[in-house]
């Protein structure tokens, strides 16, 4: 028997639409950031901020729910795959391409989500979703193969490539995230991965950090 597809949700449709909206603004204003800061250090001194900021959304809501033991392997897996491998892999990829690259591989991540969640049961692909996997895998190509810069230098498609590597990976937390959305919701879930891959972030980016030449 094949799993029931979820019924439609105008709210959550809503919510994604947001979030593609913030992430674009993100390429471009993280690629101005790194302008000034060297990527890891550009990460090491963002999340620890993001952290302190998941932990007063999390002191702020009812009925807090502790997390289970026997789940506690998955969200330390992850943390280091969803907060640590992915943001090196995405701060190094939007350092060597263009943001414009950038954010259209990026954006290949709900085809990854899919074909993940069809090869772990999670989710039917309608057959007609598949002539739009096919196309944005062909368009994923044109991106990497077509750019002067990666043909010049390789720098471009250095970045390209790792930010399709990045893209698996966020896809790859996003499917191995989802029982535990469903038991403790969205944010809890977050909080607790975003914490276990912060120290993982910063002492990657220490040895940057300390490079940074302060203003006198």
């Amino acid at each position: 028997m094949h799993p029931r597809t979820p019924a439609l949700n105008p709210g959550a449709d809503a919510g994604l639409l947001l979030l593609v909206v913030i992430w674009g603004v993100n390429f471009a204003v993280v690629k101005a950031a790194m302008s000034a800061l060297p990527p890891l250090a550009f990460n090491a001194l963002r999340f620890p901020l993001a952290a302190l900021v998941l932990w007063v959304f999390m002191t702020r809501m009812p009925a807090p729910v502790a997390l289970d033991r026997e789940d506690l392997p998955r969200v330390l897996l992850l943390g280091v795959l969803g907060h640590g491998l992915y943001q090196v892999c995405f701060i190094y990829a939007l350092a060597w391409t263009s943001a414009g690259n950038a954010s259209l591989l990026l954006s290949t991540t709900p085809v990854w989500t899919a074909l993940l969640s069809r090869a772990v049961g999670h989710e039917r692909i309608p057959v007609r979703a598949w002539a739009g996997i096919v196309g944005t895998v062909l368009g994923m190509f044109l991106v990497v193969g077509g750019g002067p810069d990666a043909m010049e230098t390789g720098s471009s498609l250095r970045g390209d490539l790792l930010m399709v590597l990045a893209s698996v990976l966020w896809s790859a937390y996003t499917v191995g995230s989802h029982g535990l959305v469903t038991r403790y919701g969205a944010v809890r879930t977050t909080a607790w991965t975003l914490w276990v891959g912060t120290p993982l972030v910063v002492a990657l980016g220490m040895g940057e950090v300390r490079t940074i030449a302060l203003p006198e």
